[in-house]
């Protein structure tokens, strides 16, 4: 199993806050550890489709030290389900949109859950991130988010299932 590139899509509501920086977020610390991660994220809702990182999100992410690229809000798909390994929400809604749009998680061939929230890899079962588009705490759920990754992260280097660049 080592070497596997573990294939992981963000998910929130419109993917213009929360899922794309966790996206840009896992890509930076996997990085810095030299892992290799495939990551990508998308909304469960489509009312966003083609906009770009919500800009008081960019400013957290400058803030925090996070590079990011110009994204284009996408619609999760069934599909998603068989192109990625783990499906993570930011909240428990995110994780019913998952649910609604893929079934049933199938296994995923890692034993790990191939759906979760993201803050469950921190070792905060059940904890959510609040949507900062209403919270307005974009440097809070971006601290949320680095946790969660990096706990994703360790997991993946705990079991071997993270490559090496």
């Amino acid at each position: 199993m080592a070497g596997r590139t573990v294939r992981v899509l963000m998910v929130c509501m419109g993917n213009i806050c929360r899922s794309v920086a966790a996206e840009m977020v896992l890509r930076h610390l996997a990085a810095e550890r030299g892992l290799t991660v495939a990551v990508d994220s998308a909304g469960f809702s489509d009312e966003e489709h083609g906009n770009d990182i919500y800009p008081p999100m960019k400013e957290a992410l400058r803030r925090h030290g996070i590079p990011f690229t110009r994204h284009a809000a996408r619609q999760m798909t069934a599909a998603d389900a068989e192109r990625f390994d783990l499906l993570i929400g930011m909240d428990r809604v995110n994780l019913w949109g998952i649910r609604q749009t893929c079934g049933e998680a199938g296994d995923n061939g890692l034993g790990l859950p191939k759906y979760s929230l993201l803050l469950d890899w921190a070792g905060r079962t059940d904890a959510v991130i609040e949507d900062p588009w209403y919270t307005r705490n974009f440097d809070l759920a971006l601290g949320e988010i680095i946790e969660g990754c990096e706990g994703l992260l360790d997991t993946l280097e705990d079991r071997g299932l993270a490559g090496r660049d």
